[in-house]
């Protein structure tokens, strides 16, 4: 079924960029992002990969993508609109690092 090749999917999927899979004493698995410094239980995707779910659910069920445009246009204007605040730069080292104007963060890994 489409949801369990999603899951499938999900399940295997790529760590994004800086994200790296660990194993604890225990044997359970946890994902460490070098970048921030946080470690976290579950896939670093894994609420994305849900909203996606949502979504094909919304389709199903309402018959068609048509019922969603509209969300999904002002999410991508949201998305466009943030990603405009980001800015590649070099430190000192000539080590690549991202800074956002607006909220005066600065990462390692491309947002």
């Amino acid at each position: 079924s489409w949801s369990t090749s999603r899951a499938e999917e999900a399940f295997n999927a790529a760590l994004p960029p800086g994200w790296t899979e660990h194993q604890d004493e225990e044997g359970r698995i946890y994902f460490h992002s070098g970048a921030t410094g946080e470690s976290v239980w579950r896939h670093p995707m894994d609420d994305l990969f849900r909203e996606i779910v949502e979504y094909q659910r919304s389709v199903v069920r309402n018959g068609g993508f048509h019922s969603i445009e509209d969300e999904i246009a002002e999410l991508e204007e949201n998305i466009r609109r943030d990603l405009a605040d980001w800015m590649e730069l070099f430190d000192e080292h000539g080590e690549k690092f991202f800074y956002n104007r607006r909220t005066d963060d600065s990462r390692f890994d491309d947002p």
